[in-house]
């Protein structure tokens, strides 16, 4: 009786043994198919070169949004990107390039919107409160932005470029930093005031405009406010501060 169990598993076991992939099929297809999975096509011109630094750095904003810079490294970029770890340094020498090309990307987007804003609008009054409800409102509509520009740790060191210029002295955010103080002053002129301190009335707003986006997100279980709603309050309160008396002054 063996004999004859033998002699019917033995043509079956030959066949596996002449033609292995039919056995490993059943067993292990998940590894067959990743061994036969087509390679990603090179990036041979410059829109594709343009498109794949671009989708490193979505995959990078997400990750280091969601995880923290600690806990990610560019080969699980590369890989969240669907790209063996090689391809990510053929566009970012290491995790500060990355994060710098991000940051340099997320800020000229705001600023060209927030650029466009002021554009828009002739009235020095209207465009500060149309600028800063702009600010809150993009900041809000794009907050993993928002966390990768302005959510680093005081006791960090701040990440720089190659030639050792942190970020928040670089170009763009000059640029931006320009927009917000020549609209103040345009609106401070109208009212012919020469003893406020300008500065003070730009960073102010600044930063409480910040403070609204970031602030009920991090404490998000209190109830708070609309921060648009709180965004105009806080703005069309300050700005009336800055006007009033001199512009009475002068009447």
């Amino acid at each position: 009786m063996w004999a004859r169990l033998v002699a019917a598993r033995l043509p079956h076991r030959i066949k596996e043994a002449a033609h292995p992939e039919v056995h490993l099929s059943k067993t292990r297809p998940a590894k067959l198919a990743k061994a036969r999975r087509e390679p990603r096509a090179r990036a041979n011109t410059n829109k594709a070169r343009n498109e794949l630094r671009a989708a490193f750095i979505k995959a990078g904003r997400k990750l280091l949004a969601d995880r923290g810079s600690k806990n990610v490294s560019l080969r699980s970029i590369a890989a969240a990107a669907g790209y063996s770890p090689g391809t990510i340094y053929q566009y970012f020498d290491d995790h500060r390039a990355l994060l710098l090309a991000i940051r340099e990307e997320d800020m000229l987007s705001a600023v060209v919107a927030f650029e466009g804003i002021a554009a828009s609008e002739p009235d020095p009054e209207q465009r500060v409160i149309k600028v800063f409800l702009g600010v809150a409102r993009y900041w809000l509509d794009n907050f993993d932005h928002y966390q990768m520009l302005f959510s680093l740790p005081p006791h960090k060191i701040a990440v720089k470029d190659a030639t050792g210029v942190p970020f928040g002295r670089s170009a763009i955010v000059a640029r931006s930093y320009s927009l917000y103080d020549r609209i103040v002053r345009d609106l401070l002129a109208g009212c012919g005031s020469s003893s406020l301190d300008a500065k003070c009335a730009v960073d102010s707003l600044i930063a409480a405009v910040h403070g609204i986006v970031a602030f009920p997100i991090y404490t998000r279980t209190m109830n708070w406010t609309d921060p648009l709603k709180m965004t105009e309050f806080v703005v069309t309160s300050l700005i009336d501060s800055w006007r009033r008396p001199p512009c009475q002054d002068r009447a």
